[in-house]
C-alpha cells in the first residue's frame, strides 16, 4: 500500500529498477544507477515531487524519474539525504515526527 507515493516515470531512455521501503521513521527509495557516477545525478524536491535525474555524457545514458509524494507535509523535506553505493542510490524521506503514526504500549 503506497499512501504517500504515486510512481510514475519521466522521459526515460533506459529503463532502471527501483524500490520502495515504508518505515516508522520514513522511506527508503532505492535505485539502480549503476554506471552512474554521483557527480552526474541531481535529486531536487519541487512541488511535492521528488525528481532524480541522472547522465552519463551521451542521450542513451540518460535516467530520470519523478515520485509525487502524497501528503509531503508530512514529511521532513530539509532532511532528506541520498548516498549511492556499488550502483544503488539510496534516497532516505524521513517522517516528521508528527507523521509517526505507531504508539508504543508501555
Amino acid at each position: 500500500m503506497q499512501t504517500y507515493f504515486d510512481l510514475f516515470n519521466q522521459l526515460t531512455t533506459t529503463q532502471k529498477d527501483y524500490q520502495v521501503e515504508d518505515s516508522e521513521s520514513g522511506f527508503i527509495i532505492k535505485l539502480n544507477l549503476a554506471g552512474f557516477s554521483k557527480k552526474n545525478i541531481s535529486i531536487d524536491f519541487v512541488d511535492s515531487h521528488l525528481v532524480i535525474e541522472a547522465s552519463q555524457g551521451t542521450l542513451e545514458e540518460h535516467f530520470s524519474k519523478k515520485f509525487l509524494v502524497k501528503n509531503y507535509h508530512k514529511i521532513d523535506i530539509e532532511s532528506i539525504s541520498a548516498e549511492l553505493k556499488l550502483g544503488v542510490l539510496y534516497v532516505t524521506l524521513p517522517k516528521k515526527d508528527s507523521a509517526k503514526t505507531k504508539i508504543t504500549v508501555k
